[in-house]
Order: C-alpha cells, then sequence, then structure tokens
C-alpha cells in the first residue's frame, strides 16, 4: 500500500437504460443512494475487498470530501 497519493484514475459505475426510461433510472438513482446512506455499500465492500481500504468509496450525501491529497 502507498499512502498519501491520490488514485491514477477513478472509474465511475455505469448502469445503461433506454432513452426513454427517465423513471426507471430515477429509481435505480434514488435506490443505490439510499444504500450509500444507509451504509449498506460499505458493509458489502467491506465483506468482499482482499485488503481492507482497497477500494475507493464514496463519500455519503452528509459528509464533505476530503481535499486530493
Amino acid at each position: 500500500l502507498i499512502s498519501n497519493v491520490a488514485p491514477l484514475r477513478v472509474f465511475g459505475n455505469t448502469i445503461g437504460t433506454k432513452g426513454d426510461e427517465d423513471r426507471f433510472r430515477r429509481m435505480l438513482n434514488t435506490a443505490t443512494d439510499e444504500l450509500l446512506a444507509s451504509g449498506q455499500i460499505e458493509k458489502i465492500l467491506a465483506k468482499h475487498e482482499k485488503v481492507p481500504g482497497s477500494y475507493l468509496r464514496a463519500a455519503p450525501p452528509y459528509q464533505t470530501t476530503k481535499s486530493a491529497l
């Protein structure tokens, strides 16, 4: 592990939908926001990562992000 070094690249996850499926897209976004805010995503990541802290976490909506390293 290298400390105090920002990631080289960060890629967001994307779920493709048809252009006319706006309600479905909003539902997916809302469900993802709920999982993030409830801490469920953190539990899932912690359970499956082989090296603790190796997955970059998104800040919950109520938490400010840290400045770049």
